[in-house]
């Protein structure tokens, strides 16, 4: 296979994952406390840390500027976490939450390679942002029940 195909392939079994995660969190902050709910998230980060260490797929070879910027990612990654483990315990729905968190969290992580990174932008990028702000905005819009409709 072509690089293209491996990381399109990683890409999609990213998204079946995430799904999976993003439904199991709203199933378990029903159940679970904020803070046991985070800790599950952390036990189980751990555990899949140590499987990649003990497969050999971590590279323990890297700068102390790599370290840092790596932790400060992983450290917002679990605020980011913690916020989206809040927002269903206090009753969002899946729907809103996940869309919210996830498919505009593409668009601004699009907006931000265009400022540090300073990559381009194109008509492709703006239709795409686009697109996703549509698509964000239906998937979250409320139903009106029939009773409320004149």
């Amino acid at each position: 296979q072509t690089k293209a195909g491996i990381w399109m392939l990683f890409s999609f079994i990213a998204l079946l994952l995430y799904g999976f995660y993003s439904a199991s969190q709203k199933i378990i902050a029903g159940k679970l406390t904020i803070g046991w709910s985070y800790l599950s998230f952390l036990i189980s980060a751990c555990l899949v840390s140590v499987g990649f260490i003990i497969s050999g797929l971590v590279d323990f070879h890297f700068t102390g500027k790599t370290f840092w910027c790596g932790s400060a990612a992983g450290f917002l990654d679990g605020l980011g976490v913690l916020a989206i483990f809040s927002a269903y315990h206090a009753g969002g729905k899946a729907s809103k939450v996940s869309t919210i968190a996830s498919a505009l969290q593409q668009v601004f992580t699009v907006f931000m390679a265009i400022i540090i990174l300073r990559e381009r932008i194109d008509l492709n990028i703006l239709c795409g942002i686009s697109m996703a702000i549509c698509g964000s905005y239906l998937l979250s819009v409320e139903k009106k029940k029939n009773s409320e409709i004149i």
